[in-house]
């Protein structure tokens, strides 16, 4: 039974620089565009924390997509939490990736939308890209404005992924407090 426990201990462990970061952006924009990713990763990973200009409720739908494709290739399937109850849902056909939450400015001042995406083998071009994501927001009260989820997704392309560029739905604009930030994870 040791064994076991070392093996399973070993394989969560963090290996130490394995994450190197790639690049940053944020502020009042309307998206953030990383672009010229190097190839010399084995996965993806954007860490977020968001908030846009969207008035009609206390959060709005952070996306994704990859190399400027606006086609039907994406999918999304979620599992959430929030103050109401629980969800799960997802559907194919989609020109946008739904990645996380972003706060809104009808959101308590104070809030914003945070979460850490994982783009894995985004350089391999012999299958379809999957992402996974956990995010959420927490504004303290006892409505679905304080929302969690696990996502995951596909792009449905064998690309290899050079650009990610990060936008709320909505055709909203992230506020000043946005940051997203870019890291590779090296491996084999």
């Amino acid at each position: 039974m040791p064994i076991l426990g070392v093996i399973a201990s070993s394989r969560l462990t963090a290996v130490p620089n394995s994450y190197e970061s790639i690049a940053s952006g944020g502020g009042a924009t309307n998206a953030v565009t990383f672009s010229s990713i190097p190839s010399t990763y084995k996965h993806l990973q954007i860490r977020y924390m968001s908030r846009d200009d969207n008035p009609a409720s206390g959060f709005n739908n952070l996306v994704i997509r990859f190399n400027g494709d606006s086609t039907t290739s994406y999918t999304d399937h979620y599992i959430l939490a929030n103050m109401t109850g629980t969800g799960t849902g997802g559907s194919g056909g989609y020109d946008r990736g739904y990645i996380g939450l972003s706060a809104s400015v009808s959101a308590l001042s104070n809030v914003v939308g945070v979460g850490v995406i994982d783009i894995l083998d985004y350089r391999d071009t012999s299958k379809f890209k999957t992402v996974r994501s956990l995010h959420g927001m927490n504004q303290n009260t006892n409505t679905n404005t304080s929302d969690f989820r696990f996502r995951s997704n596909a792009w449905l392309k064998t690309d290899a992924i050079t650009s990610i560029t990060v936008f709320p739905d909505n055709s909203r604009t992230f506020t000043s407090v946005t940051e997203i930030s870019l890291y590779g994870l090296k491996g084999a």
